[in-house]
Order: C-alpha cells, then sequence, then structure tokens
C-alpha cells in the first residue's frame, strides 16, 4: 500500500512539473519556480538515498527490524 502511494505522489509531481514547464515558455516566473523544485529535489536525493543505503546496511541483518511488517 505503502509503495503505490509513493509511486502516485511522484506521478503527479512528474506530471505538475511537466506543466509547469509548458507554461513557462510564456512567462518566466514559472520557469524560476520550476528551476527552484527541481534543484530542491537534484539535491535531496543522493542525501535520502544515502540515508536509505546507511538503513539498509545497518538494519539488514537485525530480526527485530525485520519482523516488522509496517511502511519505513
Amino acid at each position: 500500500m505503502c509503495n503505490k502511494i509513493w509511486l502516485w505522489i511522484i506521478a503527479i509531481l512528474a506530471i505538475a512539473m511537466g506543466i509547469v514547464s509548458l507554461l513557462g515558455i510564456n512567462n518566466p516566473s514559472y520557469m524560476t519556480t520550476l528551476m527552484v523544485v527541481s534543484r530542491f529535489f537534484e539535491v535531496m536525493l543522493p542525501i535520502l538515498g544515502v540515508g536509505a543505503l546507511v538503513k539498509y546496511v545497518f538494519c539488514s541483518y537485525c530480526s527485530k527490524c525485520n519482523d516488522q511488517k509496517k511502511c519505513g
């Protein structure tokens, strides 16, 4: 269930960024907003990836972590 929610959130965000980029052809303020949002994700994705890797490395052998059946 959790994976489907994240999939929909990412798809909606990608569609919204595409619409903003199409609108930005006529209005430069839309492009500024798009650049700020895309730069945020460009910076945050590697940080989140390292965090997920650290969690995987330290939690992969732990039976307490593997027995939990919830998201995150």
